[in-house]
């Protein structure tokens, strides 16, 4: 019987602790202008033991560009690291092989934290879903941690052109012309 038990608790909490392990895009929905930039971090949530990860990322080519992706601050909390930004294909719109890992015999990190970021620049107006796969997350015995996926989206706005709108323009020729009537009303006659 006491046995029956350890099994069904190890089984119990194992299956909790696994069931919350999350990888996402945060923020998970973002806004920027056309020719402004946006930097997206990959994030686990409820990780435990995590040694190496590995991921792809799709994205929509026409409204973004990729820029860089660097390493977050997640594992380097478990002492040296190595991190492999992948490749980056604007064309297809996918950032591949995305890896990260701790190096040598060390026990992995637990908790929340940014795998890596990622910079985009809006390059036309429109919603681009931001798409996480071939994740592998493994624990510091090279065993699969089990998580849930949750995916991001960006959307572009248009550029902001700094010119102003018609009632602006209008309002400041008042303006001015008013500044101009009253400076020269106002001025006594030259006295010569």
């Amino acid at each position: 019987m006491r046995s029956f038990l350890l099994v069904l608790l190890s089984s119990i909490s194992a299956t909790v602790l696994s069931a919350a392990a999350i990888v996402n895009i945060d923020p998970v929905t973002s806004q920027t202008s056309s020719g402004d930039t946006v930097t997206l971090n990959i994030n686990g949530t409820g990780l435990i033991d995590l040694y190496s990860f590995q991921f792809d990322l799709q994205f929509q080519p026409g409204v973004l560009h990729a820029n860089s992706v660097t390493a977050g601050s997640f594992l380097s909390a478990g002492g040296m690291t190595l991190f492999l930004p992948g490749t980056m294909n604007n064309t297809t719109g996918s950032i591949q092989s995305t890896a990260g890992s701790l190096t040598g015999s060390t026990p992995g990190v637990s908790g929340d934290g940014t795998f890596a970021a990622v910079q985009f620049t809006g390059i036309a107006i429109g919603s681009s879903p931001i798409t996480l796969s071939n994740v592998i997350l493994l624990n510091s015995q090279l065993g699969d941690i089990p998580f849930s996926l949750q995916s991001g989206q960006v959307q572009v706005d248009g550029p902001d052109t700094g010119i102003p709108e018609p009632a602006t323009v209008m309002t400041m020729i008042l303006g001015l012309a008013w500044v101009v009537y009253r400076k020269f009303r106002l001025q006594p006659p030259n006295a010569n």
